[in-house]
């Protein structure tokens, strides 16, 4: 994975465990939130379809925030031989 990627990633992954806690906040022990979120972190991190998921998001992120380069329709169209219409 790209260093420029991970800040991402890490934001994606600590907004994933906030979520996944937000409703035993006040209602277990200090200590017992402490291990959620370990284990919150470690499965978003470690898991094969959650860090896919998680790839996916920061991808979404980008093409919506302009961060990746695309390639405009006519020289796709251009490129294959059709004809724009």
């Amino acid at each position: 994975m790209h260093e420029s990627q991970r800040p991402d990633l890490e934001e994606l992954v600590q907004a994933q465990v906030a979520h996944s806690l937000a409703r035993y906040v006040g209602k277990v022990p200090p200590y017992q939130l402490a291990k959620l979120r370990d284990l919150a972190e470690r499965y978003w991190r470690e898991h094969p379809d959650a860090a896919a998921v998680l790839r996916g998001m920061s991808e979404q992120t980008r093409l919506r925030s302009g961060l990746t380069e695309t390639v405009p329709t006519e020289t796709l169209d251009a490129a294959a031989g059709g004809e724009k219409g």
